[in-house]
């Protein structure tokens, strides 16, 4: 055996090794080392999802990952049996394999080093969307100033946020590995080393005090550089707030989203998601909408039920709304990206004709409803919130039936997946829609004012004989 550390480390690992190796442990060590490449593998899937996503959704980081060294583990292990033992009268901790796997939660680990400590919230909202989180453990915890050999630390230490999550069907081949994911600052992370190396894997000994109280002072400068990168995002916040400018970037609207709802909207922090801001980025650059005062009309009427819409969804739902020939715009940037992630080879199929035609009568009709729906409310002195509850608010008026407020509630999980999710619909399902919404808005006509009856009965045109074919 090839001892790794020096001085007390050295010594404390040859007296674990000196009571006996233990069979089961070694046969781990021996099944995890023949597999460690596939665990490497899925620790690089996992980062490049978590990269993904948080650079689609403006957060500037950078990601890493790693597969635990079969050293590390063989200490870790090791020192943990021994502990237990010691403690329960030598009973051993670990029985089985699923015993050491139950309580190494770190064989795979990702680590999100943030630009700016104030995105924790929103990756932690990311976090829950993409993976299962099994635990959340957040530093510093209690008693955080401990002494330490005698000396008796000024800062709180370590602050971070580790995630224990499975990887879900988004990671086929790696589907149900447990990951670790530590989420600080990049200051925190590049210090939390540095103390980690010289404090638990010193080569010559303890630290002495003076080395001791030289780490707690660098703990206390990144606390204030923490503080710093604090202010350096809200005065980022402040310049793009109102910058004479168009948005150098989706990381500039994506600050400029969530800003402007937090100011507009009585929303919880923790529910807010930002949604692709790349992807949208893109688009208003297509069409020429990438000022700040070109989307301020659009988020006025923000949809507080977020059971499935982003802020980015939400903008562009209303967007479409009023300007639905920018749709197949959109769903064109929409292929591309797909393409590009998927190797060239795109994961969509590519809509003909027949199918755009009925797509648009569909999402017509939708709007109509959508409008109708807000003028009865309106009518009533009652404040839209959102397409649920008005639905709802629909059947409490008993002016739809229980049926007709299921096929409602199914069809606003269709219109939403066509918009933003890209996938190809099926023509018969699209007219059945599409009819059925005509028949609601019919039903709805005699609650609307004259004028308001006479305009909406206008826009009910039948689909042509060419666009149903």
């Amino acid at each position: 055996m090839q001892y790794l550390f020096g001085g007390e480390k050295n010594k404390e690992m040859k007296l674990i090794l000196e009571k006996g190796r233990n069979s089961l442990l070694e046969s781990f060590l021996d099944q995890y080392q023949h597999q460690r490449a596939f665990y490497q593998q899925a620790a690089a899937e996992g980062a490049n999802i978590c990269e993904q996503i948080l650079a689609q959704n403006g957060i500037r980081a950078i990601v890493t990952s790693r597969a635990k060294r079969v050293e590390r583990l063989r200490e870790k292990l090791y020192k943990r049996e021994i502990e237990y033992s010691n403690s329960n009268n030598g009973i051993n901790k670990y029985k089985t394999f699923e015993d050491i796997e139950a309580d190494i939660v770190d064989l795979v680990g990702i680590r999100i080093s943030l630009y700016f400590p104030g995105d924790r919230e929103e990756v932690h909202k990311i976090l829950h969307d993409c993976f299962s989180v099994r635990q959340v453990k957040t530093f510093p915890i209690e008693k955080a100033a401990r002494s330490l050999k005698g000396y008796e630390k000024r800062f709180s230490g370590y602050s971070a946020t580790h995630y224990r999550v499975f990887f879900g069907e988004a990671m086929k081949d790696y589907q149900g590995i447990l990951a670790e994911i530590q989420v600080a600052s990049v200051l925190m992370h590049a210090w939390a080393e540095v103390e980690h190396d010289l404090s638990y894997k010193t080569y010559n000994g303890l630290l002495s005090e003076e080395e001791m109280a030289i780490l707690d002072e660098l703990n206390g400068l990144v606390l204030a550089g923490e503080i710093s990168l604090e202010r350096l995002q809200r005065a980022i916040r402040c310049r793009v707030d109102v910058p004479p400018r168009s948005f150098s970037n989706h990381y500039e609207l994506a600050v400029f989203l969530l800003d402007y709802v937090r100011k507009q909207s009585p929303m919880e922090k923790e529910t807010l998601s930002v949604g692709n801001a790349e992807l949208l980025f893109r688009f208003l650059k297509k069409i020429g909408m990438d000022h700040p005062q070109d989307l301020c009309e659009y988020l006025k009427n923000l949809d507080t039920d977020l059971e499935w819409h982003t802020l980015t969804e939400q903008f562009l739902d209303a967007l479409f709304m009023n300007k639905p020939e920018y749709h197949p715009i959109y769903q064109l940037l929409q292929r591309e990206e797909l393409s590009e992630t998927a190797s060239g080879q795109s994961r969509r199929e590519q809509l003909d004709d027949a199918i755009q035609k009925t797509l648009g009568f569909f999402l017509f009709r939708w709007m109509l409803f959508e409008s109708t729906m807000r003028s009865l409310l309106e009518g009533q002195e009652i404040e839209w919130t959102s397409m649920s509850s008005g639905i709802r608010q629909l059947y409490e008026w008993e002016w739809i039936g229980e049926d007709t407020l299921k096929e409602l509630t199914r069809l606003r999980a269709l219109r939403h997946v066509l918009l933003h999710e890209n996938i190809p619909p099926q023509g018969s399902e699209l007219l059945e829609g599409a009819y059925f919404l005509e028949t609601v808005i019919q039903q709805l006509l005699p609650h609307l004012p004259a004028d308001l009856w006479q305009n909406t009965l206008k826009k009910l045109a039948p689909l042509t004989k060419e666009e149903s074919a």
